[in-house]
């Protein structure tokens, strides 16, 4: 309590007093955030009103929940990565599961269960904590899905995508770097903190589908 006086917890967009329950982001905020309502083609970049149809196949049903370009989504993800405000990836995944209500039939999920895209053991190692499992603890929980991260691991160093510029530099930086455990018969809702050519989502899908999942859906909290 004295802690609190002294230190109040604030609203990273608009400054407002969340100490009560210590938010990163005051329910307006969050609210006020456009969520997109459909799943996207990773081929085309169309949109997928209905998951069930496709417009370019094979290929993973890719979806995110908001625009990278949203402010207050890019400052809740940059907290999360770079400044150690773990509880930023609340809003992120509640952003997340909101999405996947508006772009999923109900019941779509049934079954499924929630895996972070894992974050190599160096950057781990220096950031105490892998982003996208925060987010995904999240959404599992909102959810109500089992979260099993030990299915998909990494088991090639790579540099980050954010410092390799081209599509091809990224699908080539990524290749290989993914190892899964037998996901035979399971669904699987994959999570990210920012989907931007979905190479390293792509990568992660094919490992998982030749591990032989039945279905993965690839989410992240933004696009960028």
């Amino acid at each position: 309590m004295f802690l609190d006086v002294l230190f109040p917890s604030r609203c990273c967009s608009c400054g407002a007093d969340t100490t009560r329950d210590r938010a990163v982001l005051c329910r307006t905020c969050l609210d006020s955030i456009p969520v997109h309502s459909a799943f996207f083609c990773p081929v085309c970049s169309g949109r997928i009103p209905n998951p069930a149809v496709r417009c370019h196949r094979p290929s993973f049903l890719a979806t995110a929940a908001a625009s990278y370009d949203d402010p207050v989504v890019r400052e809740l993800v940059r907290v999360l990565k770079y400044k150690g405000v773990r509880s930023a990836a609340l809003p992120l995944g509640t952003l997340i599961v909101r999405h996947l209500e508006l772009a999923a039939p109900h019941g779509y999920f049934d079954g499924a269960v929630v895996v972070p895209i894992p974050l190599g053991a160096q950057r781990a190692r220096t950031r105490g904590y892998n982003q996208a499992e925060e987010i995904a603890k999240a959404v599992a929980d909102e959810l109500r899905l089992p979260l099993l991260p030990a299915l998909l691991r990494r088991v090639r160093h790579t540099a980050p995508q954010t410092e390799v510029g081209s599509r091809e530099g990224r699908l080539k930086n990524v290749l290989g770097s993914f190892a899964a455990e037998n996901v035979r018969g399971k669904s699987i809702v994959l999570v990210d903190d920012v989907y931007t050519t979905g190479a390293t989502m792509g990568e992660a899908v094919t490992t998982l589908t030749a591990a032989g999942a039945l279905r993965v859906v690839a989410v992240a909290a933004a696009r960028a």
